[in-house]
């Protein structure tokens, strides 16, 4: 597991990448960004993956609070270290509706988006747009109980608020995005499974990843 937190002594937020043993021998490098992003790099045969997990502030967070973590997210990770060539995937909990509508933006979102973009879906799809990412989960035709990423307590409302996008040249190596119900993870969300084609490769040996990217 690599984690990161805040530093403020705060419990709350905080993001985390939980890898296998043949995963982790691949693992390159990672960095705890802040208590919203972590990342990591991870070797494979044709092309590196660089992940960025995401945990985006709700829509009724401040304006300035989410323009930070979306200023932060281009400037640490889509902008100044991942290497251009890499496969690139942002994902997590963007608390963001994108919808099913894709009028103008079909080269970053398909059609089987679920519900109506709100303010939130609309920074997310402005911030793909500008990073040329393909907003996955609206790409596979689903039932929308394989769509709804988070169930309120009542459950009354379900909505689709976590993602996973992929940079556009690497789009063909996306093979699903769906949620998974019925996880016992003590938690309103749904599990989120993301199936990508990649054959990864183990880093030499008596290389413990580095803190860094």
């Amino acid at each position: 597991m690599y984690y990161s937190c805040r530093d403020d002594g705060l419990h709350r937020g905080g993001v985390a990448l939980i890898f296998d043993r043949k995963i982790n021998k691949s693992l390159m490098e990672w960095e705890p960004i802040n208590h919203r992003i972590i990342i990591a790099r991870i070797n494979s045969i044709f092309a590196n993956l660089t992940k960025a997990q995401c945990y985006a502030p709700t829509k009724d967070a401040a304006d300035d609070e989410k323009g930070e973590f979306y200023s932060k997210l281009v400037q640490e990770v889509l902008t100044y270290n991942i290497p251009k060539h890499d496969i690139t995937i942002v994902m997590g909990d963007l608390n963001a509706k994108v919808g099913s509508d894709n009028t103008g933006f079909e080269e970053y979102m398909g059609k089987q988006g679920l519900g109506v973009r709100n303010q939130n879906g609309k920074r997310f799809l402005e911030f793909c747009i500008g990073n040329n990412l393909v907003i996955g989960g609206t790409i596979f035709k689903h039932k929308d109980i394989h769509k709804e990423t988070w169930n309120s307590q009542d459950g009354k409302t379900r909505n689709q608020i976590n993602h996973a996008a992929i940079n556009r040249r690497w789009r063909s190596s996306l093979v699903d995005v769906r949620a998974i119900r019925g996880g016992d993870i003590g938690s309103d969300h749904n599990l989120v499974l993301t199936k990508l084609r990649l054959k990864l490769k183990i880093k030499k040996k008596h290389q413990p990843p580095i803190n860094t990217i």
